[in-house]
């Protein structure tokens, strides 16, 4: 308690707004949507690859940009 309280003066609010801040960003306000991702539509066709094909081309990358 003493924390909030110390957080609470150095902000220049009281105790209990600084907890109806916290019970409003943990509970969540009414009317809040969530965001739903990707948040750009694209028309391509995803790549679909696996963490292995996805080092083999860093690694292919890396050594073509290093090599010049």
């Amino acid at each position: 308690m003493r924390a909030a309280n110390a957080k609470a003066a150095t902000a220049g609010e009281s105790l209990k707004v600084l907890f109806e801040r916290a019970i409003a960003r943990e509970v969540g306000r009414p009317g809040e949507r969530l965001i739903e991702y990707p948040l750009v539509r694209s028309q391509r066709v995803g790549v679909d690859l696996t963490n292995d094909q996805l080092d083999e081309v860093l690694a292919a990358d890396d050594a073509e940009r290093y090599a010049r």
